[in-house]
């Protein structure tokens, strides 16, 4: 598998900070990378862990609750952010991805 386009090429470490079930840290194992998994959730890491128990030829390196989860204050993000990047190894990349406040009201429930 080729690396995702921002990331370097495995071996190299992945924090996945809010990874939920864990399949997009699943995914980043199997070619390679070490991935250490948090979540706010307890069933969100249950369901990683099983995920990762699934591959067991390329299991997440770590799994954790983790602070990170829905932050609505706007000072909170910027926070966040900082201390993604204060952890972040020299050379290291941060990626991040955000839903807008008004994404939702563009689905139909139900």
């Amino acid at each position: 598998m080729r690396a995702p386009r921002y990331l370097p090429d495995a071996p190299a470490v992945v924090l996945d900070v809010g990874g939920g079930p864990g399949v997009y840290a699943c995914w980043l194992a199997r070619p390679g990378y070490t991935v250490h998994l948090i979540d706010a959730m307890p069933l969100h890491v249950e369901q990683a862990r099983a995920a990762s128990a699934a591959q067991p030829e390329h299991p997440l390196a770590s799994l954790a609750l983790g602070p990170l989860h829905h932050l609505t204050e706007r000072a909170d993000r910027p926070a966040a952010l900082g201390e993604a990047w204060r952890v972040l190894h020299p050379g290291g990349v941060l990626v991040a991805a955000a839903i807008g406040r008004w994404k939702a009201s563009r689905y139909r429930w139900g």
